[in-house]
């Protein structure tokens, strides 16, 4: 029967010993002195490179693909070169669908919006401003959770709403189950008061561990 041996866990001492020309060693001899601390320095290794993977954050952005809730009251607009929608219609909703990869844990959420130019003219700040919500959509059923309350655009003046900023919902985590869920953005733009059509959504970006 083979010996089975699996890596101790720690990093082998160095230097080890190995057998000189001519020298004869038994079989034992040499796997413990040579073939188990390179089992042992393998192990090690992979161990490390498995922990730094799960506890470092990686961002992706996401395509941008995006459902209006009625036609027409969003439009797709790659104007910064990053896809993203413009709001056509005051006080509409729409869902950025979100591609994260399963299993992973999301820790932050960040959506890059930039409102149309000329609000000071028009009144002000939009009233009610931009706000967002991550959902989760069960595939069996479409019941829809909420995985976050509405986070809303926070900007205290018009010049710096209408420069690019970002809304982002961070400390989250949320272990990703893509084999029960989808996952999307709800976005429900400027209300009414002082709308300007034209504001822009950017795909938004994750963060996740894993």
């Amino acid at each position: 029967m083979p010996q089975s041996y699996s890596p101790s866990g720690t990093y082998p001492t160095f230097p080890v010993s190995i057998p000189k020309d001519g020298e004869l060693w038994s079989y034992a001899t040499v796997m413990q002195a040579v073939v188990e601390p390179v089992i042992d320095a393998v192990g090690y290794v992979k161990s490390q490179t498995d922990s730094l993977q799960a506890t470092s954050s990686k961002v992706r952005t996401q395509l941008g693909v995006f459902f209006s809730t009625v036609d027409g009251d969003w439009t797709r607009d790659c104007s910064t070169n990053i896809p993203g929608v413009s709001q056509v219609t005051a006080a509409r909703t729409g869902m950025f669908v979100l591609d994260i990869p399963n299993g992973v844990t999301l820790t932050a959420l960040t959506v890059p919006v930039t409102g149309q130019a000329g609000h000071a003219g028009a009144g002000g700040l939009p009233s009610p401003m931009p706000f967002f919500q991550l959902q989760k959509i069960k595939y069996s059923d479409g019941t829809i959770t909420s995985i976050t309350g509405t986070v809303t655009d926070s900007s205290a003046s018009t010049s710096a709403y209408e420069t690019r900023h970002t809304v982002t919902m961070g400390t989250l985590s949320e272990v990703i189950d893509r084999t029960q869920y989808s996952y999307v953005l709800k976005c429900t733009g400027e209300g009414a008061t002082h709308f300007l059509a034209g504001l822009h959504l950017e795909a938004p970006e994750v963060t996740y561990l894993g």
